[in-house]
């Protein structure tokens, strides 16, 4: 039986194959690394799948100014941030627990959108009740404050201890995002930015669950979605 991951693996990695600005074999590389995982393969396959609309989230910004866009490419942040829709990110702010990020990982061919739920030092878990549900996920013992986070349902994981230096992520989507449950926490060195809003037609939209950063002003410069030149290489004039 198909799981909804694997679905939407194989939906996005189809959309990357026909997308032009996709590199040739990105899609069957995608399959092919979901097929190789050896621990929890549907869930590595939630990540991987950000591969299908990776039209500019796998390259760097090059830019006057600390604001760029990206598309957001899969569910793993629903409801927050819906799969196509436009964040806005801050390259030079700190992530702090609740923040979303774009962040890159080892493992991962291409960044991913996901939340800080914890930094260095801290204890995270998700303990189950005696019906085998988590009750929500719980930073040094203690359950989120804010009530969108703590609502939001999530399988049990065993207490881990965040390495200084590294973040605890998870997607908001549980069922499918691929995070810290599957990669351990990751170096907060790998952060490309936090994001300070979602761009609508009308403006900016705050991120459920995320603290409020300042958005771009009239003035400031902001990085649009779109191809780019490879990170180092500056764009042209």
């Amino acid at each position: 039986m198909t799981t909804p991951v694997e679905t939407e693996l194989r939906t996005l990695a189809a959309a990357a194959g026909g997308d032009i600005s996709a590199p040739a074999g990105l899609a069957a590389r995608a399959v092919r690394g979901a097929r190789r995982t050896r621990r929890r393969r549907t869930l590595i396959a939630a990540g991987v799948v950000v591969v299908g609309l990776g039209v500019s989230w796998g390259a760097g910004r090059i830019g006057a100014g600390p604001y760029y866009d990206e598309r957001q490419p899969s569910h793993a942040m629903d409801p927050a941030v819906a799969m196509g829709e436009s964040v806005t990110f801050d390259r030079d702010l700190t992530a702090a627990p609740g923040d979303v990020v774009r962040i890159s990982v080892p493992e991962v061919p291409v960044p991913l959108l996901t939340r800080v739920i914890a930094v260095g030092g801290a204890t995270v878990s998700c303990p189950a009740r005696p019906d085998g549900t988590c009750a929500g996920v719980l930073v040094d013992g203690r359950p989120s404050a804010d009530a969108y986070l703590a609502g939001l349902s999530t399988e049990p994981f065993a207490a881990v201890v965040v390495p200084e230096g590294e973040v605890f992520v998870l997607g908001d989507n549980r069922s499918r995002a691929m995070d810290s449950r599957i990669l351990g926490p990751v170096a907060a060195s790998g952060i490309e930015g936090v994001a300070v809003g979602v761009r609508r037609d009308d403006g900016y939209a705050a991120i459920p669950g995320a603290p409020r950063h300042a958005l771009p002003g009239d003035d400031d410069p902001v990085d649009p979605v779109g191809p780019v030149p490879p990170a180092g290489v500056a764009p042209a004039p």
